[in-house]
């Protein structure tokens, strides 16, 4: 779910959150991240979530918790095959992983 914004600010940052999810506002507009949807965030701090950095053009990365997401999965992310782990980060079934991380696929 994309808006447009009126906003030129350069920076990504978090404009609210509710007990559903919460709004990102990026260069592209804003982005809804429904919790139902992306699990790993509905246990974590305000200030976890609220620590995003847009590390390229819509890609977005929560340091603290090891979440790195793009637009096109947050506006889609039924189309992604996705692992949460207790509220811990999750791991995209995308090419190349190194062997910290667990893969597997929702089918």
């Amino acid at each position: 779910m994309q808006k447009e914004s009126g906003n030129n600010s350069s920076e990504t940052e978090v404009t609210n959150i509710s007990k559903n999810g919460f709004w990102l506002l990026t260069t592209g507009g804003e982005l809804f991240l429904p919790f139902e949807k992306f699990p790993w965030f509905k246990k974590v701090s305000v200030e976890q979530i609220m620590d995003v950095k847009e590390v390229a053009k819509e890609h977005f990365y929560w340091e603290s918790i090891d979440v790195d997401l793009t637009a096109e999965i947050i506006q889609n992310p039924d189309k992604f095959p996705k692992v949460a782990n207790s509220g811990q980060a999750m791991v995209e079934a995308v090419g190349e992983f190194s062997d910290d991380f667990v893969l597997a696929r929702a089918d």
